[in-house]
């Protein structure tokens, strides 16, 4: 016997796939490329303009992330606290809590904060995004490390948070990225 493979012996393991099976290689083949476009030229949107929209960032863990962000906020043990702002230039100055500025209630958590399950995966992903983004976007290859995330919540009755830059000065911070999770959320 032979251990070379004959040219009918080529695509037999292949072809013992199912039809079903390589539609959805081809699928998540095809999806995989579309998102590294899509986040392409995202990074070159960034570079041109200052700042990227991309819709639909999470895909089906929106819900459930959602609801252990709801469920976390709702928990008599909730680490969330009133928003601060402020800092300075360089972050080491007074913060303080306005309402009529900011307010939110927030919570830094880890990325594999077991309450929050599905944060790990996102993050992962959020990861993915900032290297892909920086194939195109110079600027972002000078990221080193990523900050804890931050949940926040807007209870309502106008709560807001004023226009403001998250990097004024020299915090090093070169990139913000935001994750809304409301069902139906507008950009107004």
């Amino acid at each position: 016997m032979s251990d070379e493979m004959s040219d009918d012996d080529s695509g037999s393991e292949t072809s013992q796939l199912s039809s079903e099976t390589r539609q959805r290689i081809t699928s998540a083949r095809d999806s995989a490329y579309a998102k590294r476009a899509l986040w392409t030229a995202a990074g070159q949107q960034l570079t041109q303009f200052g700042w990227v929209q991309l819709d639909s960032f999470i895909g089906p863990q929106l819900h459930s992330l959602r609801d252990q962000v709801a469920t976390l906020y709702a928990s008599t043990d909730a680490p969330f606290s009133l928003g601060r702002t402020g800092g300075g230039k360089d972050g080491s100055g007074r913060k303080y809590s306005n309402e009529a500025v900011r307010g939110d209630e927030i919570a830094v958590l880890d990325a594999d904060d077991a309450r929050v399950p599905d944060l790990e995966a996102v993050m992962r992903q959020a990861d993915r995004l900032v290297v892909t983004m920086a194939r195109s976007c110079i600027g972002l290859r000078r990221t080193l490390r990523r900050s804890k995330p931050i949940l926040s919540c807007y209870p309502g009755n106008g709560t807001r948070y004023a226009k403001h830059l998250d990097n004024s000065g020299l915090n090093s911070r070169l990139l913000t990225l935001l994750i809304y999770l409301n069902d139906n959320w507008i950009n107004s």
